[in-house]
């Protein structure tokens, strides 16, 4: 599982090879139960209170942490002919079709 989210994040810059390394960590842990907030899905008071401190760094961003997902999404995508992007409020009535 750690693996996979090592993987995606290889490209991910900080600026601090420690820093990276702490948030894919946390990252790792926090996709134990992504549907869960962070206290429930660290389940320890200290992989919270390290969430919460790495989160505060000025440092750390959702664009910084984004980035690399998105060039992997790209790639991904570039295999295929065509991709559909659905959200999981998408909402498709077909009630009046025959």
């Amino acid at each position: 599982m750690q693996n996979r989210v090592i993987q995606e994040l290889k490209s991910l810059d900080m600026g601090d090879s420690r820093l990276e390394k702490r948030v894919k960590h946390i990252l790792s842990i926090l996709r134990r139960s992504p549907e869960e907030n962070i206290p429930v899905s660290c389940r320890t008071w200290s992989e919270t209170k390290a969430a919460s401190r790495c989160f505060s760094n000025d440092k750390v961003s959702t664009d910084k942490i984004m980035a690399p997902h998105k060039e992997n999404i790209i790639e991904r995508a570039q295999q295929f002919k065509r991709v559909l992007v659905l959200q999981d409020t998408t909402e498709l009535n077909y009630s009046d079709q025959k």
